[in-house]
C-alpha cells in the first residue's frame, strides 16, 4: 500500500491509500483462449482467496520483468501454466495502455484473445498455492450465462465480456482468421 498525496486545482490537499504489485511492474495479463473450429473457450475453475470460493475465470497472472520479455510473453507463460495450452495467434483486446484495476490501484490489466492454442505437452509448473481445474469446450452461450450470474471475479468477467465483443466485432485481420475454413 502506498500513500498518494494530491493537490487539487482548487488548492485542497488530500491523501489516498493506493495499492499495487511492484513485483509485476504493476501489470497483469488475462487470456481469452478461443478455438475457432469448435467456437468454444477454455475456462478455469480456480480457488479465489479473497472470496474464499472456487470461481470461474480465465488464465491470468502477473508480468515479471525478470522472466518475461513482453506482455505477450507473460500471457504465453500463464496460458501454459494455468490452462496447459500453448501456441495460437495472439491479439491484444485493449489499447496498449491497458485498463486500471480500480480507482485505488496502480495495477494495469492487459488482455489477449488467443486463437487456436493447442495442448502443451510440457506445461510450465503452476505456483504452489494455485488450485485450478481446466474446463475446455465452454460454449459462448454458456460463458454468457456464467458472466450474467456473476460467476467470475471482475477482472476475469471484463476479459470475458471484452472477448465476446472482439469476437462479435472483429478487425478485418481477425475476421479472416475466425472465418477461414
Amino acid at each position: 500500500v502506498y500513500e498518494r498525496l494530491v493537490r487539487y486545482p482548487n488548492g485542497k490537499r488530500v491523501s489516498f491509500d493506493v495499492f499495487g504489485n511492484p513485483g509485476s511492474d504493476f501489470k497483469s495479463v488475462f487470456i481469452f483462449p478461443y478455438d475457432t473450429r469448435t467456437k468454444t473457450v477454455t475456462l478455469l475453475r480456480e480457488y479465489i482467496p479473497g472470496t474464499n470460493a472456487v470461481m470461474w475465470g480465465f488464465p491470468a497472472g502477473g508480468f515479471d520483468p525478470k522472466k518475461h520479455k513482453s506482455l505477450e510473453d507473460a500471457a504465453r507463460s500463464e496460458l501454459s501454466e494455468e490452462a496447459f495450452l500453448t501456441g495460437g495467434s495472439y491479439f491484444p483486446m485493449l489499447d496498449p495502455g491497458g485498463v486500471s484495476q480500480d480507482k485505488y490501484s496502480k495495477n494495469i490489466f492487459h488482455m489477449f484473445l488467443v486463437l487456436n492454442p493447442v495442448e502443451d505437452e510440457n506445461p510450465l509448473p503452476r505456483d504452489e498455492e494455485e488450485y485450478i481445474h481446466i474446463v475446455k469446450g465452454v460454449t459462448l452461450e454458456r460463458l454468457q450465462e456464467i458472466l450474467a450470474a456473476g460467476g467470475m471475479n471482475l477482472p476475469s468477467g471484463f476479459c470475458g465480456y471484452r472477448g465476446l465483443d472482439v469476437l462479435s466485432n472483429p478487425t478485418p485481420e481477425l475476421a479472416s482468421m475466425l472465418y477461414e475454413r
